[in-house]
This record gives C-alpha cells, sequence and structure tokens, in this order.
C-alpha cells in the first residue's frame, strides 16, 4: 500500500467509526471533469427508477470545478461538491469531508466511475459506512491495483461493466442495466428498508 494511504488512515478510520443514527438516503460519488459530468447527466435521469427513491433522496457528491452547473444539470438531487485535490493531500481537510459523509448516515454509497483515484473516490464510498456500498471494476494500474482491491472487498458489490470500454459512457450505461435495484413500474421505497439488491456476501472488516 502507499504511504499516503497509511498516513489517511487513522483519521479515515476515525470518520468510519464515528457513530450515526437511522440510515437513509444514496449517496452518488462522482469526481469527474466537466466533460465527464456532462455525459453522466443523462444515466443519472434514471438512477432514481433503479434504485427505487425519489430524486430529493440522492446526495451527489461532485467537484468544486462544476459546482455552479450542478443545478442545471442534476435538478431536484442534493449536491455536495469538495475540493478533490485537496482531499488526496490535505489530511484535516480530508477528515472534515470524510465526517461529514460519515455523518449523513447513507443507507446506499454508489460509485460508477471507471477512470477514479482510489484514495479519493473509493475512500469516500467505504468512509460512508452505508449498509450498501456498490462500486464498478475501476481502471487500475499496478500501481494502485492494490489499493482498488482493498476498497473493493470491502464493498457489498462490485458490478463489471464489461471489457475496456469505448467510450466512459458506456460504463455508466452498463452499470444502470446491470444495477439489481431496477423496477419496471413506479412504486418507490425509502431507505431503510428490504434491500432491492438481494442476498450479498459479507464484506470484509475494516
Amino acid at each position: 500500500m502507499p504511504r499516503r494511504w497509511w498516513l489517511f488512515r487513522p483519521l479515515d478510520l476515525l470518520a468510519r467509526l464515528w457513530p450515526v443514527g437511522r440510515r437513509r438516503g444514496v449517496l452518488m460519488v462522482r469526481i469527474d471533469g466537466i466533460g465527464d459530468m456532462a455525459m453522466f447527466q443523462g444515466a443519472f435521469a434514471h438512477y432514481s427508477a433503479a434504485l427505487g427513491v425519489a430524486v430529493s433522496e440522492i446526495t451527489l457528491l461532485g467537484c468544486q470545478s462544476w459546482a455552479s452547473l450542478a443545478p442545471q444539470f442534476f435538478p431536484g438531487c442534493r449536491f455536495f461538491a469538495i475540493d478533490e485535490h485537496a482531499y488526496e493531500r490535505n489530511p484535516l481537510y480530508r477528515f472534515k469531508i470524510s465526517l461529514w459523509v460519515r455523518r449523513q448516515g447513507f443507507a446506499v454509497a454508489i460509485c460508477d466511475m471507471y477512470l477514479r483515484r482510489p484514495l479519493v473516490a473509493d475512500a469516500l464510498l467505504w468512509v460512508s459506512g452505508a449498509p450498501e456500498r456498490i462500486a464498478t471494476n475501476p481502471h487500475s494500474s499496478p500501481r494502485t491495483a492494490a489499493v482498488f482491491s482493498w476498497y473493493l472487498q470491502r464493498c457489498t458489490r462490485t458490478i463489471d461493466t464489461g471489457p475496456i470500454q469505448r467510450t466512459r459512457s458506456s460504463g455508466i450505461s452498463a452499470f444502470s442495466r446491470r444495477s439489481p435495484g431496477t423496477r419496471s413500474g413506479p412504486r418507490r421505497r425509502r431507505f431503510p428498508g428490504p434491500s432491492a439488491l438481494g442476498r450479498l456476501p459479507s464484506p470484509m472488516p475494516c
């Protein structure tokens, strides 16, 4: 594991173990550039139906670089912006953001990005402590494989979006198609409640 992971580990663990109350809502982690954010907009419109929740129950965690565009691109959802570079480098800023994420008490946390940094996107997913943590398989290299493996093994579900994608949007579409919570009708449920994802293997411990 990289030295930075070990540096962040104590504060990440402290945030991860922070007590929370009733679980509710969905966290969607999208640490994207503006171009990828624009491509994600079309798929985001289907997530409410796929997960069986109202759009207002989804919190989109994105970047400060496109925070001013979020109300127009993602109307109805709750938006929270972070400085992803500071989160990856500044331990105190990282702890502040991680603690905020943890204290929201999300019931479901999702990251469907193919190109991502494990010490940012995957760490946010893990630190949320949501009972259901879902991630797509990322693009990894020998340098990042160990870190990705550590976080993915602690997800309750990982989704394979197929071979190397021709476009990043194809992975988003694959995630939407393969998300097990998809329903054909308009019926909705609120979290917490019976899992729409079926029986899942137990994640590895902290």
